[in-house]
């Protein structure tokens, strides 16, 4: 793949100065999208890369470069790369595995916070009952017509505590964060539209390989 500089309009990027050449230099990238090598096409006034000319050299963010008199940083440069590979590449298959490990994520943090309130739930219950039990421990003579039913008492009280506490309401409040925060971030990794609607999850997406959206021609098609 390659990223062509220059003058004229049909380059990826167009600078308008009499000192960069109609097509002045260009950017090859790597498959693994992981290594980009800088190359200058016989250009009239050079390119140059932290004010040193150069033929041909492997850039970083870091790096300053220059086609003429026109310059550019390292992360102003590195932006205009992204924003091509994300337009034209097809295969995200790498995005794709990295969004099942957000869901799955977001599956253990849910299921969680439900086994953490669902004992929180049971806590005045276990409560009530074990003081129930310790007064039937301690005054043993205690008639079965008042030790009865001070155990279902116990037992009714228990779960009206437990029904009538906030835990339930703080436990929907986390998990509706917790959703939300996950459908901003599950997003089609070129177009950024979100995956997550109708329920949709990635087993659906792993089967389709593709994103919903008609007009996005991404695809993953290594998934494990």
């Amino acid at each position: 793949m390659k990223f062509t500089i220059g003058r004229a309009e049909s380059n990826d990027y167009q600078a308008k100065e009499a000192s960069v050449s109609a097509s002045h230099a260009e950017i090859t990238i790597s498959k693994d999208l992981k290594s980009f090598d800088l190359i200058d096409l016989d250009s009239t006034n050079g390119t140059f890369i932290n004010g040193r000319r150069v033929v041909s050299k492997k850039i970083t963010d870091k790096d300053v470069v220059r086609f003429g008199n026109h310059q550019l940083e390292g992360n102003q440069l590195f932006a205009l790369l992204n924003s091509y590979l994300k337009k034209e590449r097809v295969d995200f298959t790498h995005e794709f595995e990295e969004l099942l490990k957000l869901e799955e994520g977001f599956k253990t943090k849910r299921r969680k916070i439900t086994k953490y309130y669902r004992l929180l739930a049971m806590l005045p219950r276990l409560l009530i009952t074990l003081v129930v039990v310790l007064i039937i421990f301690l005054i043993p003579n205690l008639g079965s017509d008042l030790r009865y039913p001070l155990m279902i008492g116990a037992t009714l009280l228990g779960t009206m505590v437990s029904s009538l506490g906030i835990s339930e309401q703080k436990k929907e409040s986390k998990l509706d964060a917790l959703k939300a925060n996950f459908q901003l971030e599950f997003l089609c990794p070129k177009c950024d539209i979100e995956l997550s609607m109708g329920n949709r999850d990635g087993s659906y997406y792993k089967n389709k390989k593709t994103c919903n959206n008609r007009k996005c021609n991404v695809t993953w098609l290594k998934t494990h």
